[in-house]
C-alpha cells in the first residue's frame, strides 16, 4: 500500500502531498522507518509529499520507541499527524513531546473544549501545531 501510494502520488503536481493512516500494528512492527525511505527512492515521491498519519494508540504503546521512529521518519523529511486526538487516552503531552506537523482533533474533543476561538487559537498556539476538528 505505502509503495502504491507513493508511486501514485510521484505522478501528482509538486505541490500535492499524499496522506497515508499508519495503524499501530504496522508501527509496532518497527520496520515502517525502513519501509518508508524504500519506497520513496524506489517511486522517487519527495518525502517532503509524504504524510504518515497515526492515532494515539501508536504514542501509548511505546512512546519511546515511538519517538525513535518518529525521529528517523521526520529526518527523512517526511511530515507527521496525529490523527483523532481526543478518541483514547489524549494527553497534550504528545502534542509537545512528539515530532508532529499536524493534530486533528475529534468533534468529540472540540465540544469538550471550552467554545471560546480565542482559547482554541491560544491552544494551538501553544502546541505549535495546525489544529484540524474532523
Amino acid at each position: 500500500m505505502l509503495r502504491t501510494a507513493c508511486a501514485e502520488a510521484a505522478s501528482w503536481p509538486a505541490h500535492v502531498r499524499v496522506a497515508i493512516n499508519v495503524s499501530p500494528i504496522q508501527f509496532k512492527s518497527r520496520t515502517l522507518s525502513l519501509k518508508v525511505p524504500a519506497a520513496l527512492a524506489e517511486t522517487g515521491l519527495d518525502p517532503r509529499r509524504l504524510e504518515l498519519e497515526i492515532t494515539e494508540a501508536v504514542l501509548i504503546a511505546d512512546d519511546d520507541a515511538a519517538l525513535v521512529a518518529l525521529n528517523q521518519l521526520r529526518a527523512l523529511g517526511v511530515h507527521i499527524a496525529l490523527d483523532d486526538f481526543g478518541t483514547g487516552y489524549s494527553s497534550l503531552q504528545y502534542l509537545q513531546r512528539f515530532p508532529l506537523d499536524k493534530s486533528r482533533s475529534t468533534a468529540v474533543l472540540s465540544r469538550k473544549s471550552p467554545a471560546t476561538p480565542a482559547w482554541r487559537r491560544s491552544s494551538a498556539r501553544s502546541s505549535a501545531l495546525p489544529p484540524t476538528a474532523t
